[in-house]
């Protein structure tokens, strides 16, 4: 989750439109079922620089025994 949200952070625009990286912060359900829970929080006006900060963080993303789940707009963060 830190070289996650590092590689997001280097990602990010930090020009007009920034994106601010909140995390990673461990989910207040932090483990289930043997699996670990994290939270990284993105926040920015521009739902294009999210998307596409998004995009580029998929690909920094570890392939094996990682799940990675987005959701552009949480209802609830458990």
């Amino acid at each position: 989750a830190g070289r996650l949200a590092e590689a997001i952070r280097a990602t990010a625009p930090k020009e007009a439109g920034p994106v601010t990286v909140l995390g990673p912060s461990r989910a207040p359900l932090g483990k289930i079922a043997a699996n670990y829970r994290h939270h990284i929080v993105l926040k920015s006006g521009s739902a294009g620089e999210l998307r596409r900060v998004i995009a580029g963080a998929r690909e920094q993303a570890p392939q094996r025994d990682v799940y990675l789940e987005i959701d552009m707009d949480p209802f609830e963060m458990l």
